[in-house]
């Protein structure tokens, strides 16, 4: 076996035979070997890779300030993955500090992929993903106590209540009117809330998702009450902890409005979709992690100002 395919199956694990590595390995670009300070992504460039870091280590940083470092990666790690799935110019560079082996692959060449393998790649991309999510989740909440605790100028409660998250890709644009006959169908199915209950609760889970169909909802965690970190409208789907094997919800989903409905289902009805519908599915997830992902770091970036004595929005 090729040293390549040896640090795929360390990255990727048991669960990826030998044939699913060599396909994986022949996407395009496929398996690059980078030498210390090469620019694997270039901030402002519009490409669409997906990187997967096998070896090495690199590191964040962005043009304007070249020397600060705002992240060091190391193999596991994922990059690229706002402009794979959506577009756009590349919002930071990725560059190396030792030699460093990456995969990497098109959204082009992701699709000549059989369903089951693309199903697969998502499933253990996921927690990759969730863990970043996870953690700008803290780095907003610390931030959010901060500008709590100093601000002299009154407390709105939520770092992102200016910023209106898009409605695209979204449950109505993804899926065809058969395949949401077959998502309506899921069960335990169709639920409603009031304004103030609780569709998820923060800690041990049942297990279950929900797609949010009407009202709206806000996030928020236990301990930080009165802090809102997103308000969330129709069509995104909520509590992925599940699929990529955490049962613990990190944060409390509370409905904002009157009339709140949504579909709620198991992982074992989600295990059960056909491979069509749950491609879609894992595609939604990522949209839903990105986008808020993205919106996470205006909060952050507004915060930091404040934290250097600079009032952000006055």
């Amino acid at each position: 076996m090729s040293s390549a395919l040896i640090n795929l199956g360390t990255v990727f694990g048991p669960l990826f035979s030998n044939e699913d590595l060599t396909k994986l390995a022949a996407l395009t670009p496929g398996v690059q070997t980078f030498s210390k300070d090469d620019f694997l992504i270039t901030e402002g460039e519009v490409t669409r890779d997906l990187f997967i870091q096998l070896t090495g280590r690199t590191k964040v940083t962005k043009s304007s300030q070249p020397d600060l470092i705002l992240g060091e990666l190391r193999p596991g790690f994922i990059y690229g993955e706002v402009t794979f799935f959506q577009g756009g110019e590349r919002t930071a560079n990725i560059r190396a500090i030792e030699e460093t082996q990456t995969l990497s692959f098109t959204p082009d060449s992701f699709e000549t992929l059989s369903t089951r393998l693309q199903i697969k790649l998502l499933h253990n991309l996921l927690p990759r993903i969730t863990r970043r999510f996870k953690d700008l989740h803290q780095t907003v909440i610390e931030l959010t106590q901060l500008e709590k605790e100093q601000s002299t100028r009154p407390y709105n409660g939520n770092p992102l209540s200016s910023y209106h998250l898009p409605e695209s890709l979204l449950f109505s644009a993804l899926f065809t009117a058969e395949e949401s006959e077959v998502i309506y169908r899921m069960k335990p199915g169709r639920e409603h809330y009031q304004k103030g209950d609780r569709i998820f609760t923060q800690g041990p889970g049942d297990g279950s998702l929900f797609i949010l169909l009407k009202g709206t909802v806000t996030m928020e965690k236990e301990e930080t009450p009165g802090i809102t970190l997103f308000t969330l409208g129709p069509g995104r789907l909520l509590g992925i902890s599940p699929v990529d094997g955490v049962n613990t919800r990190f944060v409390n989903v509370i409905a904002n409005d009157d009339y709140v409905e949504g579909i709620r289902f198991s992982i074992q009805a989600f295990v059960s979709l056909p491979e069509t519908i749950r491609i879609k599915m894992y595609k939604m997830m990522f949209f839903n992690i990105i986008d808020r992902m993205k919106y996470q770091n205006i909060a952050i970036l507004k915060l930091e100002h404040m934290k250097q004595n600079v009032w952000f929005g006055g």
